[in-house]
């Protein structure tokens, strides 16, 4: 099980798989079968399998794995919750927005009940139903998890975090859909100054502020100040992934579309 985690942390997905299923069938055969153990090799392999698009293989191996945990630990164990958000995200991937809600709440109830409103874990599935309702258009439903998610991320890992930085460009996202642009160039603002504390510019993270408030600069007709968060994206867009490239070249074209019809 670990030299299969080492694998997959270098990129070696084949042969992860087959230690990981190496060491299910040594768990299987041995006597007595340590079920939760079991369970938490198996969903290492539903985690690989969804990593390599494996989607179907990989709701089996999550819900397996999550059968075992249940009948070995109870229904309101964290080991549990854990493998059901990991159902209802492999869920949301593939837009079954339907089956994915059920699992998020049964997690965020496992969560609440066990840890509370203010630990990390419930943050993550709050952020997942943020997300969830955002992909549907419930924009005001997905605002008040988000806002629940980055409050509890503040709180235990701080402002600064990774995580809470990435809820913060979520609730950004929601208030931009529900066109409160000052609100959300707020928060964008806001992220960007946890961004640079954090020593993260010039990453993918950094690139995506800017150009989300590019987006809302520009739908308040401040072209200059959008044209400044592109200019500073554009400064290292060499280093950032090619969709994030994409969005920046597309951006300049809406902002020379703005400026001819201005």
């Amino acid at each position: 099980n670990n030299l299969a985690a080492v694998m997959q942390d270098q990129g070696a997905f084949d042969d992860s798989q087959k230690f990981y299923l190496q060491a299910i069938a040594i768990r299987e055969n041995t006597t007595p079968v340590d079920r939760p153990a079991l369970a938490s090799v198996i969903n290492n392999l539903g985690t690989l399998q969804r990593r390599r698009g494996q989607l179907t293989e990989a709701r089996a191996s999550l819900e397996k794995a999550a059968a075992l945990w249940e009948e070995s630990l109870g229904p309101e164990h964290p080991s549990l919750g854990a493998a059901i958000n990991n159902i209802g995200e492999l869920l949301l991937a593939s837009d079954d927005f339907a089956a994915s809600e059920p699992r998020f709440r049964r997690a965020l109830a496992i969560f609440e009940a066990k840890f509370g409103p203010m630990h990390v874990q419930t943050a993550a599935v709050l952020d997942n139903l943020g997300v969830l309702f955002l992909r549907q258009g419930k924009a005001a439903g997905a605002e008040a998890f988000f806002r629940r998610a980055l409050k509890a991320r503040e709180a235990v890992l701080g402002p600064d975090s990774l995580p809470a930085i990435e809820a913060a460009h979520h609730l950004a996202q929601a208030l931009h859909t529900q066109k409160r642009f000052t609100e959300s160039e707020n928060v964008l603002e806001g992220e960007l100054a946890s961004i640079v504390r954090a020593r993260l510019t010039k990453t993918p993270q950094h690139g995506h502020v800017l150009t989300e408030l590019a987006y809302v600069q520009f739908a308040q007709r401040r072209y200059e100040a959008g044209e400044r968060s592109l200019d500073q994206a554009a400064e290292f867009a060499t280093a950032l992934p090619r969709d994030q490239r994409a969005t920046i070249s597309e951006l300049y074209n809406v902002y020379a579309s703005l400026l001819r019809a201005a």
